[in-house]
């Protein structure tokens, strides 16, 4: 029975192969890693809110529709800039205007047809309040001066970059600090920093609804307005090399 004869580039090839064999745990030992997540939060007080209010109107037709509301909303700035609310922190946010229909039913066998009833429109403002304790008596005088559409109320903290600086420092050490024990139960060396990401939750800030019809009584105290506390949640998920 003949053997079969390696020729030298089979050979050279085997011999290479053999040779990443043997150098492979090597690299897969470089690859040990362990990998936690961490979270951390910071709390704060809102010092900003953003109150949201409009007048919304209806007439016969479009232009007596656009005069009473430019009329109404005329008041409601003037309210602004009585409550001492600068110009900068006003901002129209949506101003609508279209037909209004009512549907007329005619005969017995549910047929009928749209009739035009008039023209409605809708102008809304923002308005940015940096006294949080003004929001209540700033509502009471928009709608006192005409504000009759529905509202809200934003709550925001100005800076929220020292929140979030907070929050990644709790969670980076908070990941650290965990990463170490694995290590120590494991008995290794915690190596290196490989990788790190984070997601970012917060601050959700309550959204108020507001709204009435009317202006209310004179007698009646100001509305009350609660901004309360807020958080921002930090989970950073880190890799660590074992160094052993």
């Amino acid at each position: 029975m003949s053997r079969p004869v390696l020729r030298p580039a089979v050979l050279a090839a085997g011999l290479a192969l053999s040779g990443l064999l043997a150098a492979a745990p090597a690299a897969f030992a470089d690859d040990r890693l362990i990998s936690v997540s961490g979270e951390g939060s910071a709390t704060a007080a809102p010092d900003l809110a953003t109150v949201s209010v409009g007048v919304q109107v209806e007439a016969d037709t479009a232009q007596e529709a656009v005069a009473q509301n430019a009329t109404r909303m005329t008041a409601v700035f003037e309210a602004l800039k009585a409550a001492g609310i600068e110009d900068k922190d006003v901002r129209t946010s949506n101003f609508t205007l279209g037909p209004r229909y009512d549907w007329v039913q005619e005969g017995a066998g549910g047929g009928g047809r749209q009739v035009l009833r008039g023209y409605e429109v809708s102008n809304t403002v923002n308005v940015r309040l940096t006294d949080i304790s003004k929001v209540g008596p700033t509502l009471d005088a928009l709608v006192g001066a005409g504000a009759n559409q529905s509202a809200g109320v934003n709550f925001d903290i100005e800076n929220r970059d020292e929140l979030l600086k907070a929050a990644r420092r709790e969670a980076a050490l908070n990941a650290r600090a965990k990463a170490q024990e694995y290590a120590e139960a494991l008995g290794v060396t915690l190596g290196k920093l490989d990788g790190l990401s984070e997601q970012v939750s917060g601050p959700v800030f309550p959204v108020v609804a507001f709204a009435r019809a009317a202006a209310a009584p004179m007698a009646a105290p100001p509305t009350p307005i609660a901004g309360g506390e807020q958080s921002i949640t930090v989970t950073v998920t880190g890799t660590w090399r074992i160094a052993d």
